[in-house]
């Protein structure tokens, strides 16, 4: 079984799985409503369907939509979720607040856009590390986790989300993000693995008290309001 990481926590439960098997093995497991494919492509279509049967493991017969910004929400579930795969592998989190996870594989391609998504001062105190290509992917997929966690589009890595650099440089799995914009601030609780040394991965909730965001798709005006979680 590819199952190469996996938490249970009471309030969120992370799965990733490294795509070994054909189509066919996923497809067998999936109710038939969910087993047209999307793409004429063979790899998108194993990344796909094998997120959808991670959903399946970790939730009872989930169903899976997605809003007007393409992001995945379940149907009468109080709980979110979010989707990442990178090349052969898939990863889903499923948590009791706005949740993203992001993982990628190691290549060296993020060195070439670094100063599109850190900024100067940021990326000045990693370059000089001897982890420096983990730094960076931590970094890039910290900031993809709270991008998809807030759902809405429209930020700027550089100026909207930002990260704790002392627990980064401190190779600490745990730190903190913020996402800052006109009147909305949401702030997350982050975690980082490097997975047999291949794949990096980020997965976060967002800190309580927060702002449920809610759109009012008549003025595209974003409306927020404040809610606490007893569970937390």
């Amino acid at each position: 079984m590819p199952k190469i990481f996996q938490i249970e926590e009471e309030n969120k439960s992370v799965l990733v799985w490294k795509i070994e098997e054909p189509i066919s093995y996923f497809l067998d497991q999936l109710p038939i409503d969910e087993k047209d494919l999307p793409s004429i492509w063979p790899d998108r279509n194993a990344q796909w369907i094998t997120a959808r049967f991670l959903l399946h493991a970790l939730i009872e017969e989930p169903n899976i939509l997605k809003d007007q910004y393409q992001k995945p929400y379940l149907v009468n579930d109080h709980r979110y979720i979010s989707i990442s795969h990178s090349y052969d592998v898939a990863a889903v989190i499923v948590a009791n607040k706005p949740c993203g996870i992001d993982i990628e594989k190691d290549l060296p391609r993020l060195q070439r856009i670094a100063s599109k998504f850190i900024t100067s001062e940021d990326l000045s105190k990693i370059q000089t590390s001897n982890t420096y290509s983990d730094h960076l992917y931590q970094i890039w997929c910290a900031k993809e986790a709270m991008y998809k966690a807030y759902g809405l589009g429209q930020l700027d890595f550089k100026k909207n989300l930002l990260l704790e650099m002392n627990s980064i440089l401190k190779e600490e799995k745990k730190f903190t993000g913020k996402l800052s914009k006109e009147n909305i601030t949401l702030t997350f609780n982050l975690h980082y693995e490097k997975i047999n040394q291949l794949y990096h991965l980020v997965y976060g909730t967002v800190q309580y008290p927060f702002h449920r965001i809610d759109l009012c798709t008549s003025s595209h005006e974003l409306q927020t309001q404040e809610f606490n979680y007893a569970d937390e």
